[in-house]
């Protein structure tokens, strides 16, 4: 009987240290799958976050860019005299977004007078595609998601030179907007 005892006891041992044995790899293996699925998941909300960052950016289109010049009654009248023009009018509307939280916005105005340079530089913002880059005026605009946004915004006491200028928008780094207007050098 004393024998029969050991026997059991020595294998019931056997059997605990096996156990424990298949416990610890199963532990450590679901231990190197949680880390996996931890990681996968990190890199998909990163991933996610990344892609709606680039979805909520706006769109711009319909650009209109007009030279003005505005009398101290108010009375405005179109011109591409250098001489006459003072104020430059862009209108564009913001396309729906279904991404873009309703709310406050940020976008900037970039205006490249013609010998290449910065037109009345306000500023730098960082963009994602061309670095450092000045800006004439910063707009904020009440947008609401999933809805078109008429923007018209002046830019007041101006001295054009004769030639092309391009006028460019920003919107969370990228450019969302582009036109171009000439003004000449008039006679009179």
């Amino acid at each position: 009987s004393r024998r029969r005892h050991t026997r059991c006891s020595r294998d019931l041992e056997f059997r605990r240290v096996l156990f424990r044995s298949e416990l610890t790899s199963k532990n450590e293996q679901l231990t190197n799958t949680n880390t996996t699925l931890n990681n996968n998941l990190t890199a998909t909300q990163k991933e996610k976050e990344r892609l709606q960052d680039i979805g909520s950016t706006l769109h711009a289109s319909n650009f209109g860019i007009q030279s003005l010049r505005v009398r101290e009654d108010g009375t405005e009248r179109k011109t591409t005299n250098t001489r006459r023009a003072n104020t430059i009018r862009l209108t564009f509307q913001i396309d729906r977004n279904k991404i873009t939280p309703s709310g406050s916005q940020d976008l900037y105005v970039c205006i490249t007078s013609p010998d290449g340079k910065a037109f009345n530089e306000a500023g730098k913002i960082n963009t994602r595609e061309e670095g450092a880059k000045a800006y004439s005026n910063k707009l904020s605009v009440q947008y609401e998601q999933n809805k078109d946004l008429p923007v018209s915004f002046d830019i007041k006491n101006v001295n054009l030179v004769e030639g092309e200028y391009t006028i460019e928008i920003f919107h969370n780094g990228f450019k969302i907007g582009e036109g171009k207007t000439k003004v000449t050098k008039g006679l009179f």
